[in-house]
């Protein structure tokens, strides 16, 4: 249990620091959702800045953790089982799905207070 609260506690990590990185960018994409006239390019660019890290990181995590798991698990005290890994891999994808979502609301909400200066 306490590795994949492990898991857990690194995946909010990464996805914080992911999130905070594009939203930190986040004012530069304002005048774009003008010029698209929608703001579905926050959505979009969040899940490729935030969620898809996070994908391929279970991804590579889950194959690298069978290939190692493989001849340990197959003992009756394993400590390290496929369920764990797929559950790790789970967990990473939850978190990774609601940091996207948390990421481009917020970047949605800096769009719609964005204006252009009248200068």
């Amino acid at each position: 249990m306490l590795g994949l609260i492990g898991v857990a506690v690194l995946t909010v990590t990464a996805g914080l620091s992911a999130m905070a990185e594009f939203l930190r960018h986040g004012r530069a994409l304002a005048p774009l959702s003008v010029l698209t006239g929608g703001l579905r390019v926050f959505r979009t660019s969040a899940g490729w800045s935030v969620f898809m890290p996070l994908l391929l990181a279970a991804l590579a995590g889950n194959a690298v953790s069978a290939g190692l798991a493989d001849p340990v698990s197959t003992s009756d005290d394993a400590f390290l089982t496929h369920e764990l890994t797929m559950a790790a891999a789970s967990t990473v994808l939850v978190v990774g799905a609601f940091m996207w979502l948390w990421a481009s609301t917020v970047a949605v909400r800096q769009a719609r207070r964005w204006r252009p200066r009248g200068d």
